[in-house]
């Protein structure tokens, strides 16, 4: 399942089959959008083949973050902010403006998250976000 807002997405499902055949994140291709299941799937890759170094202004991941517990909610709400308030110059040098907070992923590890009802998400998110926060997309398992 992912959830974007605006310029960011969140993945918090992954399975077995994004996690084959890691791969550098220097060979992923940083300019474009992840749009699309292979992209999505390559940049979980990326991430399973990658060091905490290679965090960056367009990419972050979180091993384990339950989002429909406080912590988790806001740690989601915290990095969106962050992906939002990067200056449009700098936030165009990655992914065409997005940028992207995976979950249930690090370095060499695929861990999945526990699934939840999209409806609930919304209102989890918006409460360090704010109402006006209305842009949500949601998708599951690398779909979207």
């Amino acid at each position: 399942m992912c959830l974007s807002v605006r310029s960011s997405m969140l993945v918090i499902q992954v399975n077995d089959e994004e996690s084959r055949g890691a791969m550098a994140l220097g060979d992923f291709e940083e300019d474009q959008p992840v749009v699309g299941l292979r992209r999505q799937q390559a940049l979980i890759r990326a991430v399973l083949g990658a060091t905490s170094a290679d965090e960056s202004r367009w990419l972050e991941w979180k091993s384990d973050l339950d989002v429909s517990k406080p912590d988790g909610a806001f740690g989601v709400a915290r990095a969106i902010l962050g992906f939002a308030n990067r200056m449009p110059d700098v936030a165009t040098r990655w992914a065409g403006g997005h940028a992207y907070l995976l979950v249930g992923v690090e370095e060499g590890a695929l861990h999945g998250v526990t699934t939840h009802d999209v409806e609930k998400v919304d209102p989890w998110i918006a409460r360090y976000l704010g109402e006006d926060f209305d842009h949500l997309h949601l998708c599951s398992d690398g779909h979207g």
